[in-house]
Parts: C-alpha cells; sequence; structure tokens
C-alpha cells in the first residue's frame, strides 16, 4: 500500500539532480530547454489523471527518459558488404547539428558514411544545448567468399566413365562449377572429361562470388600400354629402370605383390637381393596394366683376411673372417723356394721381401682382398770377441763383446742352441767359471740370427809352483819364487815344514814376494831333502795348496 506525500522540499532535491544530470551530458542547455525536455520526460497513469493540473503538475518526471531521449538514434544501412561498399545514416525523431563516425580506430565528420572495411561502427550524435548523444554499435561484416580451394578429385576409372570434384567446404557459401545454379553441396559427381573452374557463391547474396585461380581437369580414360622389361642380374642391390610404355600416366610404379598391391617401388629405388619378383604397372583411375620382372640378385661375397708379419725362413697361415672358402694366390712371383697353399693360405718363406696375396670368394658375386705379407730379414751371424777362451780360475775375466750388425738389435746369451736357459740379456757378457759354451743371438725386430756358439774353459788350477830351490849363491833359483802371489792373493800365507813337521818358514801376510823362502831358518842353511809346503789363498772360492818342495846343492 502506499499513501501520497508531497511538497516543494521534498520534490525540489529530486529534480535538482535530475537537472544536474541533464546538464552534464547538455552544458550549454537553458532552464527552458531543461523545462521543456523534463515535461516531455514525464509520466501520467491512472493517479495523475488528465495533465496539467495542480496535483500532478505535468505528470510524474522520469529521470532515466529524460536522460534515455538523448540517445535515441539509431544507425540505418546494410551491414552485409560484397565488393561495393555500404551507405551508414542516422535516424531520430531529435534534430541534430552534426555526427562524428568512429570505426575503433578511425573517426569520420560526415552525415552518412561509406563503408567497404569489415568492422564495428558507431556514432557520437550533436545536437542543441551541447548535448551528445551515442548511437547503438553496429558490425559490418563481409560477406566475399574465399578464394575456392580443391578438397579432392576423382579421376574417370575402367568401371566408372565419370570424375568427381570436391569443394573445401566453407560457411553460408553455395557451390558451383560455373556461373550456372548453385548447390548447397561442395561435391559434384557425374563430371564429363574437361576443364572445370571452382564458384563459391555467397549464401546472402549469389551475385556475391568468388572463383579459383585454376581451373581442374577431368582426364578422359586413355588406353594403357607398358613395354616389357629383360630380368635383372645384379650383386646385393640393384636401381630400379625407367618403366616405358606408349601411353604413360605418370603413376608408373614397382611393387612386390599383382594388382599394384604390396611395397611401392618407383623408378630409380634400389631393390635388395632378397626380392625375386616385381611387378610394375601404370594406372589411370581403377584401370591399370601389370607386367612381372625378374630379379636375379646375390650377395656380395664379403671377406675379411690378414698376415702378421713374420721373419725369414717362417711360415705363416692368415687370419680369416667372414665368408670363407675362397682361394688364395700371390701377386708377387714366387721365384725361390717360398710357397703358398691356395686353400689355406699357409705361407712358407725363403727370402725377406713383401708378398701382396689376394683372398679371393664367390663365384656370382665375388669379391676380393689384397694384404701385404711382410718377411722380415734376420740379422747377420753376430761376431763375438774373444772366441773360445781359456781361463786360469785365478786370473781376471775379461768380458765378451758382441759386434752387432744393427745398432737397434738386441744380444742375447743361452747356454743352450734351443734357448731355454738364458744367461744373460745385451752386447757384452763376462763369463763365469760355470760357463763351459756360450749361444749367442742378434734379434731386430722379433727375428733372431743363428747363433754364435762361444766356448769357454775355466782352468782351477790355483798356482804353477817349482818343485826345487838350489840355493847355492848362483843367483840362479835361489829362492822359492811364487809369481803373483802378492797381487793375486792379497791375503795370502805360505808355511814350510821340515820332515818332522816342524815350521822352518812363515811368509807375513799377503808379502811373501817380498820375502821369499830361500832354504834357510833363522839364518842356518838347511840341509838337503824334501820339505813340505801350505800355501793358504784367504779366499773362499780356492782351497788351500799344499805340496812338496825339494832343497837342491
Amino acid at each position: 500500500w502506499h499513501i501520497r506525500n508531497g511538497g516543494t522540499s521534498m520534490a525540489a532535491p529530486v529534480i535538482s539532480g535530475m537537472a544536474a544530470l541533464y546538464l552534464e551530458r547538455c552544458p550549454t542547455a537553458t532552464y527552458q530547454d531543461f523545462k521543456r525536455d523534463l515535461i516531455e520526460a514525464s509520466e501520467k497513469d491512472s493517479y495523475t489523471g488528465p495533465l496539467a493540473n495542480y496535483s500532478y503538475g505535468h505528470g510524474k518526471p522520469n529521470a532515466l527518459k529524460l536522460l534515455q531521449d538523448k540517445n535515441s538514434y539509431t544507425i540505418d544501412g546494410d551491414t552485409l558488404i560484397c565488393n561495393l561498399p555500404t551507405v551508414l545514416s542516422s535516424s531520430s525523431h531529435l534534430v541534430y547539428d552534426s555526427i562524428v563516425w568512429s570505426d575503433g580506430s578511425n573517426t569520420y565528420n560526415s552525415s552518412f558514411l561509406n563503408v567497404s572495411s569489415p568492422a564495428q561502427y558507431s556514432a557520437q550524435i550533436y545536437y542543441g544545448g551541447g548535448c551528445k548523444a551515442l548511437t547503438d554499435t553496429v558490425t559490418v561484416t563481409s560477406i566475399i567468399p574465399n578464394i575456392p580451394t580443391l578438397e579432392s578429385i576423382s579421376q574417370p576409372t575402367c568401371i566408372s566413365p565419370f570424375g568427381t570434384i570436391e569443394i573445401v567446404n566453407q560457411p553460408n557459401v553455395l557451390y558451383s562449377l560455373g556461373v550456372g545454379s548453385a548447390s548447397n553441396s561442395p561435391v559434384f559427381n557425374g563430371l564429363n572429361p574437361g576443364n572445370y573452374f571452382l564458384y563459391v557463391k555467397s549464401s546472402y547474396d549469389t551475385t556475391c562470388f568468388t572463383t579459383s585461380l585454376n581451373q581442374e581437369t577431368i582426364n578422359s580414360i586413355p588406353p594403357l600400354s607398358i613395354d616389357p622389361i629383360t630380368p635383372l642380374q645384379f650383386c646385393d642391390s640393384v636401381q630400379l629402370p625407367l618403366i616405358n610404355g606408349g601411353t604413360l600416366t605418370g603413376n608408373e610404379a614397382y611393387y612386390t605383390s599383382s594388382n599394384r598391391n604390396g611395397i611401392k617401388y618407383l623408378a630409380g629405388d634400389f631393390i635388395l637381393q632378397s626380392v625375386d619378383t616385381l611387378f610394375f604397372s601404370d594406372s589411370l583411375g581403377g584401370c591399370f596394366i601389370e607386367d612381372t620382372l625378374l630379379l636375379n640378385g646375390d650377395i656380395t661375397a664379403n671377406p675379411s683376411f690378414y698376415y702378421d708379419a713374420i721373419c725369414e725362413g717362417d711360415s705363416i697361415s692368415p687370419i680369416l673372417s667372414g665368408d670363407l672358402g675362397g682361394v688364395f694366390s700371390s701377386l708377387t712371383p714366387l721365384i725361390n723356394s717360398e710357397s703358398l697353399n691356395s686353400n689355406s693360405g699357409k705361407f712358407v718363406s725363403s727370402d725377406s721381401m713383401n708378398y701382396y696375396i689376394q683372398y679371393k670368394v664367390g663365384a656370382v658375386c665375388p669379391d676380393s682382398l689384397i694384404d701385404t705379407l711382410v718377411v722380415k730379414a734376420l740379422p747377420n751371424q753376430i761376431v763375438v770377441t774373444p772366441i773360445d777362451t781359456t781361463y786360469n780360475i785365478n786370473d781376471l775375466v775379461v768380458p765378451f763383446q758382441s759386434n752387432k750388425s744393427n745398432s737397434n738389435s738386441i744380444v742375447y746369451w743361452y747356454s743352450d742352441s734351443l734357448k731355454t736357459d738364458l744367461i744373460s740379456v745385451g752386447d757384452d757378457y763376462t763369463p763365469q767359471p760355470t760357463d763351459t759354451v756360450l749361444y749367442v743371438f742378434e734379434s731386430l725386430d722379433g727375428c733372431e740370427s743363428i747363433y754364435r756358439l762361444v766356448r769357454v774353459n775355466f782352468k782351477t788350477d790355483a798356482l804353477s809352483l817349482s818343485t826345487a830351490i838350489t840355493p847355492d849363491g848362483d843367483m840362479q833359483n835361489d829362492t822359492w819364487l811364487i809369481p803373483n802371489i802378492d797381487s793375486d792373493f792379497p791375503q795370502n800365507e805360505v808355511f814350510i815344514y821340515n820332515r818332522w813337521g816342524e815350521l822352518v818358514f812363515q811368509s807375513e801376510k799377503g808379502s811373501y814376494e817380498i820375502s821369499p823362502w830361500d832354504g834357510t831358518f833363522g839364518g842356518e842353511e838347511l840341509s838337503v831333502g824334501s820339505y813340505y809346503y801350505i800355501i793358504r789363498y784367504n779366499k773362499s772360492s780356492i782351497k788351500d795348496q799344499t805340496g812338496i818342495i825339494s832343497i837342491i846343492k
């Protein structure tokens, strides 16, 4: 329910607010403009009764209508464009002063607008009192279809003599093959051989259309013919030849199965030896002609072999892998006693040189390899100095010296010819008392010379001594001389006893040659007879020497 209430104090604020909003839109309006527009925007109803009266005046003021009346402009014109521009204009019951059009990026001051580009357009309306109104926004759309393109084309076949063209689908268009009637379907069946332009027309205006840049061709069905191909003989793989014929369509190809089935190959492709039959054909649509190509292929042998280097006079067999069963031959003439087994490849050498050995495997698709067999020369028999030497065990032993044929050689000293007991390695060797024979080899790059035999003889006697002295003062054999005993045996001691075992002479250690025994004892001459001596060398490797020394006058 409601009750009526009113008064100037209550109406004034409302009307003032409406005036403020009005003046914001129409900043130069007069009070007469506001009064006129306010009255026009006021409403009457069953409560107001006929207007004007003293109860409701000119009616109930409506602020929204007051302001909306200033936007009562609409845009007129066709919003769909094709090849020609459309014209936009504005209509209203109000009288305006000017119109400014906008497409969102640019403005145009004109009472109407020629539009040739799709966009969203609106206008600002200026009229008395400085009022500005905004129109609604309209969208101008281009209905020019895209240039038609081909979706697919089916050529006539032996089964169906007609072709089919399908155009790529577009929205809001009709389709045709030429300027004739258009269809909603982009598929055109039952086409006779010929050339066709593709047309796409706007469903809004069929006079607005685009056409393809090039014609599409429905081919006629020509007679097909291909020439036979001679069977191919090859190793490993073969390049397929061109397919020739009287009328070729460009669809020539090879297939692993008949009726253009299986794996497809083109001329110029390589086919492996594992394929023995191909079917080559040409086709147009569902029509094709076919022939058979026989392939006689084999795998090329893949052997591998090599020889290690050997020394002159040695034999060797090759290292083999891959395909076996081949034949060996020497590309280097075998003019001496060397030999080559053609089946096993075993080579027996005689001279030092390089031999070029060929190994050939396979009959249909053979392959051959060549390897160089290096036969290295043996070093010359080594020269050793001195040779066949006899040493006194107590003498200074002079080392054997080898004279190598090559500075890079290595000299080996063995005690046996089978080289089971290696004594020393080096250019020189000092013989030991245990040595009797030496087998000396020179080795160069793994090859050894024949041995040089060296004999060694060590005497086991400590010293050669005289057995008597004649101390008669004639300066001949007056003392018992033991040559070099002090120098060879620096710790020597000499003892002489008479036949009763009494010591009659003892030398100073290491000084016998300074005071040798002269046949006296205590300054007195001893009688003629035999005396017993002991020589102590005081060297662990030589036993004491004993014997008889006699005095003769």
